[in-house]
């Protein structure tokens, strides 16, 4: 399970000091997320869409963002 703290750490990273750091921090998160995941890949897709140079690639994330949400159930999902 994706771990919410370094979500957390990643994505205060890309809105600080260092969004250098923090995007590939963010990126590596995701890549070893599960599937199944849907609430830390909607946060974690929320969080790569900032830091995105192209307004299409920001939308892009901004909707996979979204279609996570859509899937999230939160009974399913321990601690978030």
């Amino acid at each position: 399970m994706t771990d919410r703290n370094d979500i957390t750490a990643a994505s205060t990273t890309v809105l600080g000091a260092d969004p250098g750091e923090g995007t590939p921090r963010l990126r590596a998160l995701w890549d070893a997320g599960r599937a199944e995941e849907h609430a830390q890949r909607c946060v974690l897709a929320h969080y790569l869409a900032d830091p995105e140079p192209h307004l299409t690639d920001e939308v892009r994330w901004d909707e996979i963002a979204l279609e996570e949400f859509t899937r999230h159930r939160p009974n399913t999902t321990v601690g978030w």
